[in-house]
């Protein structure tokens, strides 16, 4: 395969990736927000006891070292000092050590919006007639939402693009022809100085001492590929790699 071809499909995995990771990106812009706005609620809220009627996951899950969090979308009855009580749609993260806290039937502590009371947000649950806090909307440790987005912005599609970048300039290290770029003079000169090294090792060996030799079998392969170096990139390529390596075989026995 041309090395081009091979450093295109590369290329396209990562537009690949990035195209994937872009709906992930716009989830964690949205929770960042969702999770500012509850942290801002739950300093500015009318505090409100409430309980939960339902609990369902929000399809999102969240590790730092051994701390996992899980999404959760609670429907809670509000139950206002005055007024009636009402449902609302509360979303969390929550430690898993703290699933089990967070259950249907269970009484909570909410933080309302007063110009909006169906924006809530989830502050402690009761436990065993304890008061148990809830760590606050985000990742766990305290981390952002938006920290993340911009960390693998920052880190981590960028690195993909520099890993295709570093496999690029390792194959040219390796041998510019590999990274298609011999030019077919270039490879056929190449390619002509190897044929020449061939037939004078033969000449003065002799075919059947020529044989013999670890260089015949490099030969043989330098002299079929000499006739397509000024071919397509592919074949230049191919043909610059053979003629080297015949020309490495013969090397400190050419004419002689």
């Amino acid at each position: 395969m041309d090395t081009w071809m091979i450093l295109l499909v590369g290329a396209s995995a990562i537009a690949a990736v990035v195209l994937a990771l872009r709906p992930f990106l716009k989830t964690l812009g949205a929770m960042d927000q969702g999770a500012k706005a509850a942290r801002e609620l739950l300093t500015t809220g009318t505090q409100t006891r409430g309980r939960i009627l339902q609990v369902q996951t929000g399809g999102m899950s969240f590790q730092v070292g051994i701390s996992r969090s899980i999404e959760l979308v609670l429907q809670v009855e509000v139950q206002p000092e005055r007024g009636a009580a009402y449902p609302a749609a509360v979303r969390a993260v929550v430690g898993e050590l703290q699933l089990s806290l967070v259950q249907p039937g269970v009484v909570c502590e909410l933080r309302v919006d007063a110009g909006a009371p169906t924006n809530v947000a989830l502050e402690a649950v009761h436990a065993n007639g304890v008061v148990v806090p809830l760590p606050p909307p985000g990742l766990p440790g305290g981390g952002s939402f938006g920290g993340l987005q911009k960390r693998i912005m920052v880190y981590a599609i960028p690195g993909l693009v520099f890993g295709l970048i570093g496999i690029g300039v390792a194959l040219w290290a390796v041998n510019p022809g590999v990274a298609g770029l011999v030019e077919g003079g270039e490879a056929a000169k190449l390619c002509e100085q190897a044929t020449r090294c061939c037939d004078a090792t033969e000449a003065a060996l002799g075919k059947d001492g020529f044989v013999q030799h670890a260089g015949w079998g490099a030969c043989g392969t330098a002299r079929a590929a000499a006739k397509h170096a000024d071919g397509a990139a592919g074949q230049r390529e191919m043909a610059s790699m053979m003629c080297t390596k015949a020309l490495t075989a013969l090397a400190g026995s050419c004419g002689k």
